[in-house]
């Protein structure tokens, strides 16, 4: 037990320092809690204490911690969401759609109030046609939030996406940054495009850039100078 305190006390304490930061006292509400698939025991307890006091309203856990944290969470602020990673390279479109139907049953059973599916824009356009088939049914109340990798999508992309995305009507697009490369990087103009492109998109903007107060800031101020109206849903990940 005193283990979990001292842990609790030291996360406290690091997320202290990140909430009286300029940027992240900002944002406000628009603070998410994202929790390593690998945190478990003393440490995912630290993890669920401190997005709760944090007021986050959302936490993205792997499907294996939803029925651990769903006794802490019950009747308080944070919605969970269960984190899928759909592959394709060793099996079809079908076989990974069943999974994955399989799985979000489960962890809505669990406590889950949504998903979110991180897959490759390669899969992006075929996993919308057939999930859209069911979508109703599987995830009827429930939030669907499909994640891609930002470095994946190109300039004259983010039209597809968009329509794709539409289709489905997912409640929301995870924009993750794998690697960060820097002053190579065209995250910057990635970010701009994504935002002039869609004007007609009804869903929430999503980010998962780890701790990176540099790029969350960079975002932040995008968002307020280009599409304003999108703030108040919008939502960044942090690492819990």
């Amino acid at each position: 037990m005193f283990q979990l305190y001292h842990i609790y006390d030291k996360l406290k304490s690091i997320m202290i320092d990140i909430k009286s930061d300029t940027i992240f006292s900002e944002i406000g509400g628009g603070i998410a809690a994202w929790v390593p698939s690998d945190v478990s025991g003393g440490d995912l307890a630290a993890a669920t204490a401190s997005a709760v006091e944090m007021g986050c309203d959302l936490i993205s856990v792997a499907p294996s911690n939803i029925s651990v944290v769903w006794p802490w969470l019950e009747h308080k602020c944070p919605q969970i969401l269960a984190r899928f990673y759909l592959k394709t390279d060793a099996t079809t479109m079908d076989a990974a759609i069943s999974e994955l139907a399989i799985n979000a049953n489960a962890a809505f059973k669990a406590g889950a109030c949504g998903v979110q599916v991180f897959l490759s824009m390669a899969d992006l356009a075929v996993f919308c046609r057939q999930i859209h088939i069911v979508r109703d049914d599987l995830f009827f109340n429930k939030k669907l939030c499909v994640g891609i990798d930002i470095s994946e999508i190109g300039s004259g992309d983010w039209g597809r996406v968009f329509d794709s995305l539409s289709m489905i009507r997912a409640d929301a697009i995870v924009l993750a940054l794998a690697r960060d490369t820097g002053g190579k990087s065209d995250f910057v103009g990635r970010i701009y495009g994504m935002l002039n492109t869609a004007t007609t998109w009804n869903g929430a903007f999503h980010f998962t850039l780890g701790n990176n107060l540099f790029r969350i800031e960079q975002v932040w101020r995008l968002i307020l100078a280009l599409r304003p109206g999108i703030a108040r849903d919008a939502r960044f990940f942090v690492t819990k």
